[in-house]
């Protein structure tokens, strides 16, 4: 329902709050993936929108003319203007609304395409267009609340994330001019730089994360020097400032840092700390994204995968995330060549590791097990896998208090690392040895 739940525009979006762009990322890559019915997907949205302007003849009548006289290449045209079209996609956005969003994923899907499309015509034209077209620095002027104020003063050298598709100008007093006053939050102005160094290193047109475009030809409002940036973008905060007014300095981030990859990709996420509210939030949306996509898209395979990683962050493993992971292992397994056998046992020792961490010690080693077989039939030449899974099931039993059993594993590591003269592997068992023999004797 557009009527209940919290909107957010920027707020919790530092490098360090970055779950909801985590799932949101994916659900655009899962849209972008999975193929569309574009006429059950454009009906699913119109009727979204005139269940939700049922009283409000005017919308009923740009929603008629929207179903008789879209195109695909007047989508822009389309979401700049003042109608249903702007409102509510970026308040489901906003909302971080998973059902909504996906009846609106006709129109995103559209939009994402052709801001991507132009943004590469844009990039491969630098060389022939006039030096003082290339857009550097663009401004957005809107309310927002002392508490998020007070949290991009402190959150200098952080990154923040729009989860909405944002529009921007290159008129800084076109940009005031948008915003009305209001006592009760702070009128800032947002300046966003796009440094030389994007356009220096742009080599590669065909894989941007996230565009953007200059759309006076495109708008319904051609004289506002409008830039919209896409879902997902990235800034950095390099200033907050009081003048007459609050300005935040910007600085677009094009995702060709390492640390940026690392944040869209999300794979680093164990390496991040959630709060137990969110992460329950995000297991919800997660398992409702995979219910509405066909179960063969490599992108929910992904969400599986990382999800079950994600999950145990704060080491509250559920059921149910158990229940998601092992059905990405499964999934995984079906896509896969045969000869992925390290990428199986990384899987299957994982998921003992969760069930480890809920105290169901059987289904670890049991995991553990399945994994040495596969290491053992089919990965002889790499050993090292082998020492892994042999660790692994000695740690287990250790947190059984099983130690002679830890120790005959141990003795077994001891044995493949003599045969294969690896001396580290070798100082690392002794170690192990020697601590579980004075420990307990």
């Amino acid at each position: 329902s557009y009527t209940t739940g919290e909107e957010h525009s920027i707020r919790d979006y530092t490098i360090e709050e970055n779950v909801n762009l985590m799932w949101l990322e994916a659900f655009i890559n899962i849209l972008l993936d999975v193929p569309l019915d574009k006429n059950v997907a454009k009906q699913d949205m119109i009727a979204e929108c005139r269940l939700y302007y049922t009283n409000n003849p005017a919308e009923l009548k740009k929603i008629d003319e929207f179903e008789n006289n879209y195109c695909p290449e007047t989508v822009i045209n389309w979401y700049t203007r003042d109608s249903f079209v702007y409102r509510l996609v970026n308040k489901a956005l906003r909302m971080l609304n998973i059902d909504i969003i996906f009846k609106f994923r006709f129109l995103i899907i559209d939009l994402y395409q052709q801001l991507k499309q132009c943004h590469i015509d844009y990039m491969k034209s630098l060389s022939t267009i006039d030096p003082n077209k290339v857009i550097h620095t663009v401004y957005r002027c809107q309310h927002i609340g002392t508490h998020e104020l007070e949290k991009l003063k402190a959150s200098i050298g952080n990154m923040i994330c729009p989860n909405s598709f944002f529009s921007t100008t290159e008129d800084c007093l076109m940009a005031q001019s948008f915003v009305a006053g209001s006592s009760s939050s702070e009128c800032v102005i947002f300046q966003i730089d796009i440094p030389d160094s994007y356009y220096q290193n742009a080599v590669d047109t065909s894989n941007y994360i996230c565009p953007f475009l200059k759309i006076e030809n495109l708008s319904q409002f051609q004289s506002e020097s409008e830039v919209i940036f896409s879902l997902g973008a990235l800034f950095r905060i390099e200033s907050v400032e009081k003048y007459n007014m609050w300005f935040v300095c910007l600085k677009f981030e094009d995702g060709n840092d390492e640390l940026i990859k690392d944040f869209y990709q999300t794979d680093k996420l164990e390496n991040q700390t959630y709060d137990w509210q969110s992460r329950c939030s995000v297991e919800d949306r997660i398992l409702l994204l995979t219910e509405k996509f066909p179960l063969s898209s490599r992108n929910i395979i992904n969400i599986y995968i990382k999800y079950g990683v994600f999950a145990d962050v704060d080491g509250l493993t559920t059921a149910k995330t158990l229940t998601t992971y092992r059905k990405g292992f499964e999934l995984l397994m079906k896509c896969l060549p045969d000869y992925h056998y390290a990428l199986t046992i990384a899987m299957q020792l994982s998921i003992g590791l969760l069930y480890c961490n809920r105290g169901e010690r059987f289904l670890a080693i049991q995991f553990g097990e399945e994994a040495l077989h596969v290491a053992e039939t089919y990965l002889q030449i790499d050993h090292e896998c082998s020492l892994i899974c042999y660790n692994y099931l000695a740690v287990i039993h250790q947190i059984e208090d099983q130690y002679t059993e830890s120790l005959s594993i141990y003795e077994k590591m001891l044995s493949i690392a003599k045969e294969h003269d690896n001396s580290s592997a070798l100082l690392a068992i002794y170690f192990d040895i020697n601590r579980i023999t004075c420990d307990f004797g």
